[in-house]
């Protein structure tokens, strides 16, 4: 997984969800979109480039049981 993350990263520099509101904060989680605990895969598809703001406001949210 270090690998496959650090491949990732090195390529989506950026968080994915502050570029979407035109905001540009450096990425240094890799998140899954599907946890792997429920099927998810490390295919690119399935993740995405966070900063740790975007990547801790994700999980309290599922934390939550809001997956919107």
């Amino acid at each position: 997984w270090k690998r496959k993350r650090d491949k990732y990263i090195s390529k989506h520099r950026n968080c994915e969800l502050c570029f979407m509101h035109m905001d540009v904060s450096k990425a240094t989680e890799v998140h899954h979109i599907v946890p792997v605990s429920r099927g998810g895969t490390n295919d690119d598809a399935n993740l995405m480039a966070l900063c740790h703001r975007c990547h801790e406001r994700i999980h309290k949210r599922e934390q939550k049981g809001d997956n919107k």
